[in-house]
């Protein structure tokens, strides 16, 4: 089941593992996590394969929904709604934590995925905070009272310190999102986030649980990408920045040329094209 909509694919996994006893708990627990990913991957493909003519972009409401084009400045799920049309839900409610130097992070849960839109301190480049797990999860960690137990207090955890795995998906309309793992050792747990580079920062689906279904979580949030709904925002300089980031733009983007320089704003790509200047400028 995805968080899109109440279809569900049930089945039953019926297996043997056959190997030499006795087994090592870590190959076992190995052999077991991986045959389990190998059903929820079957699960996943059948639930969407047997409902593609009913699934966004072609359900019922599908078309309403382009022409709507609603501007949603906090990330949206496209779901199906009872009556049986697709739509954007947006969180009942969100917080918002300070990061210092115009940073900002803004959270908000969304069925079983927490979201997040994350504007960086304007003290930060672009690029750093692309490329530096551990900051980026500091930020995140702001925005969220996650204890740790210690004999009988909570302590508050405020770094998770570098991920340990990362790579890029990229979703059907060609998104690029950078996905990060990281760690809980203590609890034998890990948290993963996808994150979508925008102007001035990411827009970032996030599950965390125990480590067993971390293949899990990532599966999902890979299918719930394709069900993004965002708008892209943000001031000149935080376009131009952004567009310099070749290897994070969509292919959409990658064509995209802007100027700015001494009130004078030009832009061009493949199919569209014009300038202009501030009043007052030379």
């Amino acid at each position: 089941m995805l968080d899109i909509f109440d279809a569900v694919k049930i089945d039953t996994l019926d297996t043997r593992i056959i190997n030499k006893l006795p087994m090592a708990f870590d190959e076992f627990k190995t052999i077991l996590i991986d045959l389990n990913l190998e059903h929820h991957r079957k699960l996943l493909r059948e639930l969407i394969s047997e409902n593609k003519e009913n699934i966004f972009p072609r359900g019922n409401g599908a078309q309403k929904l382009f022409y709507k084009t609603p501007v949603s400045l906090f990330p949206q799920l496209i779901i199906r709604r009872p009556d049986g049309n697709w739509d954007t839900l947006a969180p009942e409610e969100t917080f918002q934590s300070d990061l210092g130097n115009n940073g900002k992070v803004t959270v908000g849960l969304i069925k079983n995925t927490v979201f997040y839109k994350i504007h960086k301190p304007d003290n930060i480049p672009l690029k750093d905070f692309y490329s530096d797990p551990t900051t980026f999860m500091d930020f995140v960690l702001k925005s969220a009272v996650w204890p740790r137990p210690v004999g009988p207090e909570n302590i508050r955890i405020t770094s998770l310190g570098n991920a340990d795995h990362a790579s890029i998906h990229i979703d059907s309309y060609g998104r690029k999102w950078m996905v990060k793992t990281w760690p809980i050792p203590f609890g034998d747990q890990e948290v993963v986030m996808f994150s979508l580079p925008v102007p001035g920062g990411t827009l970032s689906l996030s599950r965390a649980g125990p480590t067993h279904l971390l293949p899990d979580h990532i599966l999902d949030l890979q299918a719930l990408t394709n069900f993004v709904w965002i708008t892209m925002e943000g001031t000149l300089k935080s376009w131009q920045e952004y567009l310099e980031m070749k290897p994070f733009l969509p292919a959409l983007f990658s064509d995209i040329d802007t100027t700015f320089h001494d009130g004078k704003f030009r832009y061009k790509s493949r199919r569209f094209e014009f300038s202009c200047e501030s009043e007052g400028s030379s």
